[in-house]
């Protein structure tokens, strides 16, 4: 038998696996639980693609051979072929816990848990990873991904630099190093790094793609078009690419051929697939069944699509429209218009026909420009709470405006939105006017900075605490003449609330504020105020100086 598993062995490392399967059948028609016949054959099992027979294979190894470490890493590298990913690391572990020295274990295991976005284990890992073996290529750069993904930008360059010290054509590094400088929005360069990239390798879709993404930052639309057209040449699969290109045809106003490609973003990792049997709505009528609206991306975007639902169902008025949200929002999203039944993630799911991702609903419902469903407000504060705002906020004198100037951290071009709060010091010193804070979070901690520059009304720390997200928001925002922001969830609210609010863009703004005009097909009360070049936020507050001025005066005549 060993001489028959040491010529098996020797067609096996050949890539002659056919022959070598032969023989390890062979060996155990002798010996049914030979470990390394069935090792070795779970093996090849797992490279033509047969994971069960994989698994079941090198399990029965290892019950002969219980603490053989490659066994158990194997097994969870087949384990991992069939997405039982908790049970692989399970397995990459134990391999480790046998063989502690084990790099590839650790390596495995480390990228296992970076695909399930468990970060920060993960990166504990790769350190061990590189205890072990310093110049690890490849634990260097996914160590560098995981730092990037919790946006510590100069830490994971350092790491992608290392890799090019030791491989200095490794593409997929230069690549990486450019989605860092586009997070922290040194655009020319990322488009460097990424023309390195393609210098080395041509064909490399995702520098393509990352090109797109940055030539349409900087408004270079027809760079843009072209870039993501080549990652798309390369690999007609490149979802990314698709999405990129959606969002620029949408910037651009073709909703029709935009809101197509704009399904693409399921095959990104901006969004997690909906694992859900239903099958998906397509548009036609519903009769008398039931449609699950399910809610996506972040609370702008639920803002600003939830209206769909009134107009499904004024087009199925005998249908039952249910959404399901985040219990957070649930409160504000409770007294939608069209809405039937209001369900919480946390609650169990309800019986329905058919689903429908939110915003999903504008290709179905064949949405232009001119058919932007626009019936103010679609969004309704909690009354009892308007009164107790009034009460507070109406004590205040002069013209109320309210003002929100960040949205978090930020990557790329997230970050280019947020508004240094001294930029609202000259509208804070117009006369007759009171300006009410309605940030939340992260940049609340300004405010005490900015003291000795700017006067603004802190609302407290319960705000927006106690009745769940934006319900206070929505009620101070009745009880306000005007809100001035940036573009975070905070306009969306405004807008379907049907208040009045003057939004500040940067000067490639995000694709549903379109370019060139300073209204909003989305939200009739609102005003855009955009910036003439990259980071002139100057030009912008003085427009809007200008503006206000003109309002306070003209509600005094």
């Amino acid at each position: 038998i060993s001489e028959a598993l040491a010529t098996a062995f020797e067609h096996h490392q050949a890539g002659e696996l056919p022959q070598a399967e032969a023989i390890y059948r062979q060996v155990l028609a002798v010996d049914p639980n030979n470990p390394d016949a069935l090792h070795l054959l779970g093996l090849i099992a797992l490279k033509q693609g047969h994971n069960e027979l994989a698994v079941d294979c090198i399990r029965r190894a290892i019950v002969s051979k219980p603490t053989e470490a490659p066994f158990h890493g194997n097994l969870a590298s087949a384990l991992k072929a069939l997405g039982k990913f908790d049970e692989a690391i399970a397995c990459y572990r134990r391999a480790i816990e046998l063989q502690p020295d084990y790099v590839s274990a650790h390596y495995n295991l480390a990228t296992t848990l970076l695909e399930q976005r468990r970060r920060l284990e993960a990166i504990v890992v790769f350190h061990r990873v590189l205890e072990l073996k310093p110049n690890h290529v490849e634990a260097l750069n996914n160590l560098g991904n995981a730092l990037n993904e919790l946006s510590k930008f100069d830490e994971a360059a350092n790491f992608y630099r290392r890799v090019l010290s030791l491989q200095p054509n490794h593409a997929r590094a230069w690549c990486n190093l450019g989605t860092v400088y586009n997070d922290q929005a040194n655009l020319d360069e990322a488009i460097a790094c990424f023309q390195r990239v393609l210098e080395i390798e041509p064909t490399f879709a995702a520098a393509h793609c990352n090109l797109g993404n940055v030539y349409q930052q900087l408004g270079r639309f027809d760079d843009a078009f072209a870039s993501y057209g080549a990652a798309l040449l390369h690999d007609p699969n490149c979802a990314d690419a698709s999405f990129g290109r959606s969002t620029l045809r949408l910037l651009l106003g073709d909703l029709t051929t935009g809101w197509a490609e704009y399904e693409s973003r399921w095959g990104t990792r901006q969004l997690a697939k909906h694992n859900i049997e239903e099958p998906l709505w397509d548009g036609r009528p519903l009769g008398t069944k039931t449609i699950l609206l399910q809610v996506e991306q972040g609370f702008g975007d639920i803002l600003q699509f939830i209206r769909y639902a009134e107009l499904v169902k004024k087009r199925n008025s005998e249908a039952t429209i249910i959404v399901k949200c985040q219990p957070s929002i649930a409160n504000l999203l409770a007294r939608s218009t069209g809405i039937d039944r209001l369900v919480a993630d946390s609650d169990d799911w309800p019986v329905f026909d058919v689903y429908a991702p939110l915003a999903s609903l504008p290709r179905l419902l064949q949405t232009t420009r001119n058919t932007i469903p626009t019936n103010l407000p679609y969004v309704f504060a909690d009354p009892p709470l308007v009164m107790n705002w009034r009460e507070r906020v109406g004590n205040l004198n002069g013209f109320r405006i309210g003002i929100n100037w960040y949205s978090g951290a930020g990557q790329g071009e997230f970050r280019k939105r947020n508004i240094p709060l001294h930029f609202f010091s000259a509208l804070t010193q117009i006369p007759a006017t009171t300006f009410i804070s309605l940030q939340k979070g992260p940049g609340s901690e300004q405010l005490a900075d900015a003291n000795d520059r700017l006067s603004v009304v802190d609302l407290g720390p319960d705000f927006d605490t106690t009745h769940g997200r934006f319900m206070d928001t929505a009620a101070v925002m009745l009880s306000l003449d005007l809100i001035i922001t940036s573009d975070t969830s905070i306009p969306h609210l405004a807008g379907a609330l049907g208040v009045p609010v003057w939004l500040a863009l940067p000067n490639i703004p995000d694709w549903r504020w379109l370019l060139n005009r300073s209204d909003s097909p989305w939200y009739p009360t609102m005003r855009l105020f955009r910036q003439k070049t990259a980071g002139d936020w100057t030009s912008v507050f003085s427009e809007i100086e200008i503006a206000l001025r003109d309002m306070i005066n003209g509600s005094r005549r």
